[in-house]
């Protein structure tokens, strides 16, 4: 298993910052620590939810969809890694392991906002998250 895939697997089941405080612990020395990308892991996601901006996404208030299809009127499935709403306003979240930016990255994730646009949901946000950086690019 690549890092990327072992970092998603984990990040579609964290929730809210709470699930983090349990996952560090699997991590450390619970099942997900065998991995060798345990630490690596552990350290990145730390990171990310020591930012504000981050963290923020993983609160309460918001319904969380993690991993979800979604089908265009192209008929083409879609996946994106977070979609999270308040009730009023929606942002997509994609997670992006490598530290290059690439202008796919944006059209993707400009992809994702479209479909969701086209279900009438007004203005969805979208948000790529360069894990290696903690950086948030928002669209």
């Amino acid at each position: 298993m690549e890092y990327g895939v072992f970092l998603h697997h984990i990040l579609k089941n964290l929730h809210y910052v709470s699930d983090f405080t349990s996952l560090a612990a699997q991590l450390q020395n619970g099942s997900l620590a065998q991995s060798p990308f345990a630490t690596q892991a552990l350290q990145q996601l730390t990171a990310l939810f020591k930012n504000p901006d981050f963290a923020h996404y993983y609160s309460k208030p918001f319904r969380v969809l993690n991993e979800r299809d979604i089908m265009g009127a192209d008929d083409r499935i879609r996946r994106p890694d977070r979609i999270v709403t308040d009730g009023k306003n929606w942002f997509v979240m994609d997670f992006k392991t490598g530290s290059e930016r690439f202008e796919h990255h944006r059209e993707q994730l400009r992809d994702y906002m479209d479909v969701l646009h086209s279900f009438g949901f007004i203005a969805p946000k979208g948000i790529l998250v360069y894990t290696e950086t903690c950086e948030l690019i928002y669209l």
